[in-house]
């Protein structure tokens, strides 16, 4: 995901009294999303060397979670 896609996607549903992201400012975040897409690159890679499910939970936040949820119950 392109990084201000995932700044806009963060900025739009963190709006609850448990957002820590409410607390940092736009460009903090920004760099913090991309450290995180970075580490998630790194951790794909690992998983897949490792036969390890990857889920990719960069679009459709809510759907992957179910999917992980689902992996994790069975």
């Amino acid at each position: 995901i392109d990084p201000k896609d995932k700044f806009q996607e963060v900025r739009k549903l963190g709006r609850n009294k448990d957002d820590w992201t409410k607390n940092i400012s736009d460009k903090e975040l920004l760099v913090k999303i991309k450290d995180t897409i970075e580490v998630s690159k790194y951790l794909k890679v690992e998983c897949q060397k490792y036969n390890i499910p990857y889920f990719d939970s960069s679009n459709n936040f809510q759907e992957y979670l179910e999917k992980i949820f689902l992996y994790f119950a069975r």
